[in-house]
């Protein structure tokens, strides 16, 4: 476990799978509307993007940038 390209994505993915899980929730309904599908994905990659450039910086708490993405959802 000391390999850091493995640390490094094994925290990417458990950060960001619950924003593609809500993401693909989202994009199942029976009803849905390009412009809020739009603005969902515009929102969960924002979200995405903070996550990966939060893990590319040294220090800090990880949580701290997942509570700011639930905050502004």
């Amino acid at each position: 476990m000391e390999d850091q390209d493995f640390k490094f994505f094994l925290k990417l993915f458990h950060h960001i799978m619950p924003h593609v899980d809500l993401l693909y929730a989202k994009l199942q309904k029976k009803v849905i509307d390009s412009v809020y599908i739009q603005e969902n994905i515009q929102q969960d990659s924002q979200k995405i993007r903070s996550v990966i450039s939060y893990l590319d910086t040294p220090g800090g708490d990880i949580a701290e940038v997942i509570g700011m993405a639930q905050k502004n959802p």
